[in-house]
């Protein structure tokens, strides 16, 4: 590809976000961020008695440990921002053996934002 077709700097390679609006407060890492080293994030998981099980170098951990009907029901900040470090830094959670009702997965959910309806490829 001709070099003049390709973007000057790393920056405009990004996609803008909204005005005023951080990589963090839109909650997502920003490519280029500063990463965590893998004991920066098991001391994140530490606090909560949590095990991190990384999948693959890259992305993807099974996160032991955490209960995910009691996170969803809300009150736990401070677990929602752990899960959501990790989230950021590891770009797939995984919670294995979690027996969440309906109303559990749902208010799981919630703690990291807006639901934004059904998936397009569910039944209603």
């Amino acid at each position: 590809m001709p070099s003049d077709l390709m973007p000057a700097t790393v920056e405009e390679q990004l996609l803008p976000l909204p005005s005023g609006t951080t990589p963090q407060s839109a909650g997502v890492a920003h490519a280029f961020q500063q990463r965590l080293s893998w004991p920066e994030l098991e001391a994140t998981a530490a606090p909560f008695g949590w095990r991190l099980e990384h999948i693959s170098a890259t992305i993807g951990t099974v996160v032991h440990g955490v209960d995910c009907a009691a996170v969803g029901g809300g009150g736990d900040a401070p677990a929602v921002a752990a899960l959501r470090t990790l989230f950021n830094e590891r770009g797939a959670l995984f919670f294995r053996d979690q027996p969440l009702s309906r109303r559990q997965h749902l208010g799981f959910a919630r703690q990291f934002g807006p639901l934004l309806g059904r998936h397009p490829f569910t039944r209603p």
